[in-house]
């Protein structure tokens, strides 16, 4: 399976979305630490930043300074 680089990005700038409850956004990702629990990736922008979107939480893994 090929998976472009542009599956990751927000189809949205606004950062005020509700990125938790939309399903299309970012690439599902498993974890050993979270058996389980579904969580996706996504990279948003405004402020650029990578996020580990959980089932219902948002958790930042890197933001640009």
């Amino acid at each position: 399976m090929c998976l472009s680089p542009t599956a990751y990005l927000a189809s949205t700038l606004d950062p005020e979305a509700d990125l938790e409850h939309d399903e299309k956004e970012g690439v599902w990702v498993e974890s050993d630490s979270f058996p389980g629990v579904e969580m996706r990736v996504v990279i948003v922008a405004n402020p650029p930043r990578v996020l580990l979107i959980l089932a219902d939480q948002e958790r930042v893994l890197w933001t640009a300074e």
